[in-house]
């Protein structure tokens, strides 16, 4: 089974509008195990495209060959968007449907699509099912894991910042429903397309840099401040709560020193950006974060 994530960032004058696409890895066939790349990347050099499905994998395989076959200029994302939907709309018609109605639950598909055209600095980030193509403006997942995905979205997710930072929420995503739900597994596989036509996955040690980091942080100084910072707790002595913050921060910090101590330069193995709001040379440029979409 799989679970996709995908965010989409709005161009600004500051920054390209960018599409993030992100995945599990793990695939399973009877009692055997598999890791395999879930997020295709397509480059027509005037047009890319990011496709990523959850539900039948041959399908899902068959459906990004032709696409990637049909994909031919003129290129217009509207069309594209339309030829998606036909192609995934005739593997249901012309296949799916032959099978007993019985079985055809388990081979049924949806993909989540970022779709880029020369010369607009927008990004379109698309879901496609059978006879439904929907322009999306919000974090959206497929698969399994999605009631938690969506929880993790609703409670931590902040609209508005850059790719780097959405990037970063990605990975925590994908930890946390392989963590806690037993079909999803494998390395986590993150892709962003950005409206100036840069198209890359995020670096593995990169991956594992965040899962860290995230980690650190919501395992620790995020419950101390959950269970106590309380003003009624506290008699609404508010110097209590302000101590309490503190000491989340004072663990925080010693967790991070302690943890990145351990390892042998970790600024040399993950991306080359010298902090959060600068990114590498073939990303696009953050933009300062914002607080709506």
């Amino acid at each position: 089974m799989t679970i996709v994530a995908g965010f989409l960032g709005k161009p600004t004058p500051a920054a390209p509008g960018f599409v993030v696409l992100a995945a599990d890895s793990e695939e399973s066939g009877g009692l055997i195990k598999s890791s395999v790349r879930k997020i295709a990347k397509i480059d027509k050099g005037e047009c890319k495209v990011l496709v990523a499905g959850a539900g039948h994998g041959d399908f899902i395989d068959f459906a990004i060959e032709q696409i990637e076959s049909d994909l031919a200029p003129p290129f217009e994302r509207s069309a594209i968007r339309i030829m998606i939907e036909r192609i995934v709309t005739d593997i249901y018609s012309t296949r799916i449907d032959t099978y007993p109605a019985s079985g055809q639950d388990v081979l049924e598909f949806e993909l989540l699509c970022a779709i880029w055209v020369a010369g607009d600095p927008s990004v379109d980030f698309v879901r496609v099912r059978r006879a439904l193509s929907l322009a999306l403006t919000r974090p959206t997942t497929i698969g399994i894991g999605t009631y938690l995905a969506g929880y993790l979205i609703a409670t931590f997710y902040t609209p508005g910042l850059p790719w780097y930072h959405n990037t970063r929420f990605a990975v925590y995503l994908l930890a946390q429903v392989k963590k806690h739900v037993a079909s999803c597994g494998g390395t986590s596989q993150v892709v962003w397309l950005d409206g100036n036509g840069v198209m890359d996955d995020l670096w593995p040690s990169t991956i594992s840099q965040h899962e860290l980091s995230t980690s650190v942080v919501m395992g620790g100084g995020a419950r101390l401040l959950f269970d106590f910072v309380d003003p009624l707790g506290w008699g609404f002595d508010l110097s209590k709560v302000d101590q309490v913050v503190d000491d989340a921060a004072a663990k925080i910090k010693a967790e991070v020193k302690q943890l990145w101590a351990q390892q042998a330069s970790p600024s040399q193995s993950a991306s080359p950006s010298a902090s959060p709001w600068e990114s590498p040379s073939a990303s696009p440029s953050p933009e300062p974060p914002e607080t709506g979409e």
